[in-house]
Parts: structure tokens; sequence; C-alpha cells
């Protein structure tokens, strides 16, 4: 898993340097290399991505959101997020969402690096740089 990280963090790195578009964050493509095979835990952490962005958004034309404030304001909502439906969602009858959700940070990095750059180059930069890190993963790993 370790490797994996790591592979992670090269091709990361490399996508931000070759394409000048960072994927999320430098730990994000190792973090969803892990849960490749898994499409819900995927689909539930892009739902709260989604959801960071739109907080962050509105959240910008009534405060003043920009540097630290912003990334911080951006990680902060992602863990609200996942906390928010890991408890509500149960008690609703649903399966416990915010076990599927991939990390604490990931949503906020990803929605933090959505709103600078684009939603679209920076889901396509996460897709690719996360591709790679688990082709080369099974490749030298297994």
């Amino acid at each position: 898993m370790v490797g994996v990280f790591a592979i992670g963090l090269v091709v990361a790195f490399l996508t931000d340097e070759t394409t000048g578009l960072k994927p999320g964050g430098y730990i994000v493509p190792g973090y969803l290399a892990i849960s490749f095979y898994e499409p819900a835990r995927l689909a539930a952490t892009l739902l709260t991505v989604l959801g960071v962005i739109l907080i962050l958004t509105a959240a910008n034309k009534v405060m003043l959101l920009y540097g630290n404030r912003r990334f911080a304001f951006a990680l902060l909502t992602g863990c609200v997020l996942k906390l928010a439906l890991a408890t509500t969602l149960p008690l609703l009858g649903f399966a416990p969402v915010g076990l599927l959700i991939i990390g604490f940070v990931i949503p906020g990095l990803t929605g933090h690096a959505c709103y600078r750059q684009g939603t679209l180059k920076t889901l396509a930069s996460v897709a690719l740089a996360t591709s790679t890190t688990k082709l080369i993963a099974m490749a030298v790993i297994g």
C-alpha cells in the first residue's frame, strides 16, 4: 500500500509538471488508485467533491476566501460533509455512505483544485493520474 502512495506521488508530480494541472493534491491519485475497483467509493467521493465545490463557490460570494483561508475552508468542508453523511444517512435508513467516501481530506483537496483550475480540467487530471498510478502499481507491485 505504501508503494501505491509513492507511485501516486510521483505520478501526480509528473502530471503537474507536464500538464500544469494538479490532480487534486499529490496524495489523491494514490488514495483513489487503492480504491480503483470500488466504484461506489469513487462515486461517493466524487459527489462529496462536487458538494465541496458548490459550498466553496457559494461561501466565496459572502465571505472573503482566498489563499490559505480558501484551502482550509475546502478541507474543513470536505471533512464536515463526510461526517454529516456518515451520521445522517444511516438514521434515514441508507447505507453508511460516510464510510464509502475515501479519506477525510481527499474531497477537500480535490474540491479546492477544481475551484482553482476548473472542474473538468481537474477531474480529467485526477482520472489520468489515478489510472496511471493503478497501471504502474499493477505492473510493479502486482
